[in-house]
């Protein structure tokens, strides 16, 4: 487990690099971005806790990282359009979304 944690915030990093850097240059709109970013992977670290809090009554350590991935997954085409309290909403319906998906395709429920 501890690897897996290790990697989830080297992917963090470099989800940083990745949405910050799609201007091709420092430009004003490189701050909210990153914002926007962040954002969308603490709500869908927060909705996967969420989840794991009502489904399994107490809060695992693999659904926030996926959870997580999973916001900044989905803000990825919008980061540099969306207003910031919309980022967070955005990572949360992907975590979600991948919560739910991934419950259905790899346990059959």
């Amino acid at each position: 487990m501890p690897f897996s944690v290790l990697g989830t915030l080297i992917l963090w990093f470099g989800w940083l690099g990745f949405n910050g850097g799609s201007t091709f240059g420092l430009t004003p709109e490189v701050p909210g971005i990153m914002v926007n970013t962040v954002l969308a992977g603490v709500g869908g670290m927060l909705m996967a806790g969420l989840i794991s809090l009502l489904q399994d009554k107490m809060i695992q350590v693999e659904p926030l990282m996926n959870g997580s991935l999973a916001g900044l997954v989905a803000i990825t085409a919008s980061a540099n359009v969306v207003m910031t309290p919309i980022a967070m909403v955005i990572g949360a319906t992907g975590s979600a979304i991948a919560y739910l998906v991934g419950k259905k395709c790899c346990t059959g429920g």
